[in-house]
C-alpha cells in the first residue's frame, strides 16, 4: 500500500516534464524498448508478438485479443503495417487508439476483476477496443459501461464494437465532465483511460469499487510523464495502490473539445487562392487605375506567392 511518503514521491514523479532535456523514467524507456519487438501485419501476428514479449500472459486475455481485430477499431482503414504496429493511431481531434502493448498491459492488470458476471466501466472509451475486451471477459452474465465526453468518439466506439458482434452487455454513456462515475453505483472493475491530477480523485474512484474490485488510472498532469496506478479493494474493504509504470495520457476534461473545421480540400484551396488573387487585383486596379500586368504581380510579394500557389494547385 502506498503510504504518505510514497504518495508524495509519486506526485513528484508525475510533475516531471516529458522532454528531451529531462529524459524519461527507466520504466518508460524499458516499456518503449520492449515495444520495438511488438507488432505485425495482422491481428494474429500482433498477438503472437505480444505473447512472445511477455505482455500477454493470461490465456483468456490472449483469446480475447485474438478475437478482437485492431483493424476494426481504427477511424480510417490503414495499411496493415500501420494498423498492427505498436504505436497509437489518431481517431479524433485529440484522441488516439492506444498502442497494442498498452491495451494488453491494462487488460492483464484488470483481468482478475473481469470475471464472468462482473460489472465494469471504461471511462474514455475512445475506439471501444478495451470496452469490447472487457465485455468478452465478463461474458453474457456481466455488464460493461462505455463512457466518453466526446460525442463523436462515443459514436465511433459503438460502431466499432458492433463490428465485433458482441452480446448486448454494453451500455453507452456520455460523460458530463469530471464527475465521471454515477454516485452510489459500484463496480468490480474500473478503467479510466485519461489522467486525473490528484490522489484525492483516485481515492474517490476507488470508493466505488466492490470488494475484490480493481481500478487502473493514470495519475499526473497534462504534458508530463504520468504514473499508471493499479488500485485494488480487498474483501474487507482495504485499499492498496501500486505504481505500475510511467505513461502519457490525455487529461480528464471538463467538457468536450471544440470540433476542428474539416481539412481544406485541394478544390477549396484553389477557390480560396483564386478569390485572394481577385481581391489583390481589385485593390491594384483601384490604386493604379489600370489592370495589373504579369510583371506587376511578380514584383509584389503577396501576389507572387498567391500566383505560385495558384499555379501549383492547377497542375
Amino acid at each position: 500500500m502506498l503510504g504518505t511518503r510514497h504518495i508524495y514521491a509519486l506526485r513528484g514523479t508525475v510533475r516531471r516534464s516529458f522532454s528531451v532535456l529531462n529524459g524519461m523514467s527507466d520504466d518508460l524507456l524499458i516499456s518503449m524498448n520492449m515495444g520495438h519487438s511488438i507488432g505485425g501485419t495482422s491481428q494474429a501476428s500482433l498477438v503472437e508478438s505480444l505473447v512472445k514479449a511477455g505482455v500477454l500472459t493470461t490465456p483468456r486475455v490472449q483469446d480475447v485479443f485474438r478475437k478482437l481485430d485492431r483493424g476494426d477499431f481504427t477511424l480510417h482503414p490503414s495499411p496493415p503495417e500501420d494498423t498492427y504496429a505498436n504505436r497509437p493511431l489518431k481517431i479524433g481531434t485529440i484522441a488516439t487508439i492506444s498502442t497494442p502493448q498498452q491495451h494488453a498491459q491494462v487488460i492483464e492488470l484488470l483481468e482478475p476483476h473481469l470475471q464472468p458476471g462482473h460489472a465494469a466501466i471504461d471511462v474514455g472509451c475512445g475506439s471501444g477496443y478495451l470496452t469490447a475486451a472487457m465485455a468478452l471477459l465478463v461474458g453474457d452474465s456481466g455488464h460493461v459501461t462505455g463512457v466518453d465526453i466526446v460525442p463523436s468518439l462515443l459514436e465511433l466506439s459503438q460502431r466499432n464494437v458492433a463490428k465485433a458482434k458482441l452480446p448486448s452487455t454494453i451500455t453507452w454513456k456520455a460523460s458530463s465532465g469530471k464527475s465521471i462515475l454515477t454516485p452510489g453505483v459500484t463496480y468490480d472493475c474500473i478503467h479510466i483511460g485519461v489522467a486525473v491530477e490528484s490522489m484525492d480523485h483516485v481515492d474517490a474512484l476507488a470508493s466505488q469499487l466492490n470488494p475484490n474490485g480493481g481500478l487502473v488510472v493514470a495519475l499526473g498532469y497534462a504534458g508530463a510523464e504520468q504514473t499508471l496506478l493499479k488500485v485494488a479493494k480487498s474483501e474487507a474493504g482495504e485499499i492498496t495502490k501500486r505504481a505500475v509504470m510511467s505513461v502519457l495520457c490525455q487529461p480528464l476534461l471538463d467538457e468536450a473539445p471544440a470540433a476542428l473545421p474539416p481539412p481544406e480540400t485541394r478544390t477549396d484551396k484553389l477557390r480560396r487562392v483564386q478569390a485572394e488573387l481577385e481581391a489583390w487585383k481589385a485593390v491594384f486596379e483601384a490604386t493604379h487605375e489600370r489592370a495589373p500586368t504579369r510583371d506587376d504581380m511578380l514584383n509584389d510579394a503577396v501576389a507572387k506567392e498567391l500566383f505560385a500557389q495558384f499555379a501549383r494547385l492547377r497542375k
